[in-house]
């Protein structure tokens, strides 16, 4: 049972590092694009 527990511990874990990953990488793009049309604009 507790192996069980930190299995699912463990692939929360995963999860929630892999969201926040994608997360980063979203905001970094919108950033970037953000950047990039203001630079476009001008």
């Amino acid at each position: 049972k507790n192996r069980r527990e930190h299995y699912v511990y463990s692939v929360q874990e995963e999860v929630f590092d892999y969201i926040e990953k994608i997360t980063n990488a979203m905001l970094a793009e919108q950033h970037a694009a953000k950047k990039y049309a203001g630079i476009t604009d001008q």
